[in-house]
Parts: C-alpha cells; sequence; structure tokens
C-alpha cells in the first residue's frame, strides 16, 4: 500500500515505531542504480495472524502504551539508561495524529478501527 497523503504517512510512521507488531529486515529500493526507497513490513505477530483472519481486525497498540513507547524513545538510550530527565510534551501533538474528520474521509488508505470502550452499564 502507498500512502500519498502526508497526515497517513505520519499516522502510518507512527504506529510502526510505536505499536506492538514486528517489523520485517528493511528492503533497499534502487531505481537506475540509485537508492529510492527503504521499504519496511510490519505484520502482526505470527501467532495473531489467526485471529486476524477469524475477526478480521488486531490491534497494534493500546494509544497509552504507543505514547509511553514513544516517550520512553526520548527519555532513554536504546542501553535503558536515562539520557534525560525531564521532557515537555507538545499536549497537542497526540491529537493531531488523526483527527476528528479523518474518519469520515473517503480517500482514507489506511485501514484503522476506532473503539470506543465503555464499562457495562451498573443494575
Amino acid at each position: 500500500m502507498v500512502l500519498e497523503g502526508e497526515r497517513e504517512a505520519n499516522l502510518a510512521w507512527f504506529l510502526m515505531r510505536f505499536g506492538d507488531w514486528p517489523t520485517g529486515d528493511p528492503q533497499m529500493r534502487f531505481e537506475d542504480g540509485v537508492p529510492r526507497a527503504i521499504e519496511i513490513s510490519v505484520s502482526p505477530p505470527p501467532e495473531n495472524r489467526e485471529l486476524v483472519q477469524q475477526q478480521g481486525f488486531i490491534g497494534i497498540g493500546m494509544l497509552s502504551s504507543l505514547y509511553s513507547s514513544m516517550y520512553n524513545e526520548l527519555m532513554l538510550t536504546s542501553d535503558g539508561d536515562v539520557r534525560e530527565l525531564r521532557h515537555e510534551p507538545d499536549p497537542g501533538e497526540l491529537a493531531a495524529l488523526i483527527r476528528d474528520d479523518y474518519w469520515d474521509r473517503k480517500d482514507r488508505a489506511l485501514s484503522l478501527w476506532r473503539l470506543h470502550i465503555e464499562p457495562p452499564a451498573s443494575e
């Protein structure tokens, strides 16, 4: 799938980087001997692929986990050592990833599901 819009490309990149699906080995793509692109595939874990076939979708991660992974990347080194003691996040950063009108757009390429989860009504 090729994502044409910048907003969807940024969203896909965020999900790929901070979601919990494994990535394949990067593949360099050449055109006339010149490197033009790096392709990275991201797929549900093999143990969950049957579930994808059964229900038609599977989660890539809870938003809070995605945000925690992003925060850890900013704060920690690749060895897990503390790089920074403080980071002031942009409060609207995650809200800008998926705007409210995204779900009504007919030209969106990503097959995303939005789940609204509520506790059961008390009796």
